[in-house]
Order: structure tokens, then sequence, then C-alpha cells
């Protein structure tokens, strides 16, 4: 599987567990956020303008607000903040994968720890695993326990 296809299926999965989740979001404004950064991620494609740098800045702004800290929020069922840790590791690696396609040598601290190796089988479990699962707890695991040193 090449980079290229690497990244529509996991931006296609990413966009499908979003979606999946529209009636559960508490936060609105979050849900709007988390379909600007999926946005982003899709204009990458098309759009010389939009860097990995761009989608980089979704998940660790200077500002503080990006969806990363959005599984962490008070007042957020136990499954949504799931939702948004998974959602957060998928960009990750979505953005670690701009960044190889981009042939970018200087790579964020925070995307670097990702295993570039170990990202073909991430979307493949990823694939698998969304469509059978309720349960995306197993997703967010396989991320922790093989995709990152």
């Amino acid at each position: 599987m090449t980079l290229v296809e690497q990244y529509d299926m996991l931006l296609t999965n990413g966009e499908s567990l979003l979606n999946a989740y529209h009636d559960n979001v508490k936060n609105k404004e979050f849900y709007i956020e988390g379909q600007r950064v999926i946005g982003i991620c899709k204009e990458w494609i098309t759009n010389n303008e939009i860097t990995a740098d761009d989608i980089y800045e979704t998940v660790d702004s200077a500002d503080g607000y990006d969806i990363v800290e959005f599984a962490y929020c008070k007042g957020i069922t136990e499954e949504e903040s799931y939702m948004w840790a998974l959602l957060s590791d998928i960009v990750c690696v979505l953005c670690s994968l701009a960044y190889q396609i981009e042939h970018q040598n200087c790579i964020p601290q925070a995307i670097e720890c990702i295993i570039e190796e170990k990202i073909e089988s991430f979307v493949i479990f990823i694939n698998q695993n969304m469509k059978i699962h309720k349960d995306i707890k197993e997703c967010i695991k396989y991320f922790a326990d093989n995709l990152c040193y």
C-alpha cells in the first residue's frame, strides 16, 4: 500500500468516526472543530498551500485549542473521550504520512515518536476494527502499543 493510499484510507476512517459520533458529541463547537481538522486533512491532498505543518497545528497549536485536548474535557462521556482520543491518533498518523509524502526531514517532536514502518499495519487495523467493534478502545490501545516508541 502506498503512502497516499494509506493516507486516503485513514482519512476516510477518521471522517467516518467523526460522523458516527455526530449525535453523541456534547460540545458542538468541538464537533465543528473536528470537521475543520478533517477538512484540512482532505484539503492537503489537493491544495499545495496546505502543508503537513498545517495538519500538525490542528493537534498541537500555539493557542492550545486542538482536538488532542478534547478527550480530556470535563462533561463529556467516556465513549466521547475515546472517540476524540482515536481521532487525535488518526490525525497524528495522517500528519506523519503528510511529512513523509512531502519528504520533510524536520518533523515535530510529538509526531516524531510515530514509527513510520508500522503505519501501514495501523491503517489496516483501523480499517478492519472500526467496522467490527463498537468499542474503539482497542484501536487506541493498538496505536499506543504498536505505533509509538
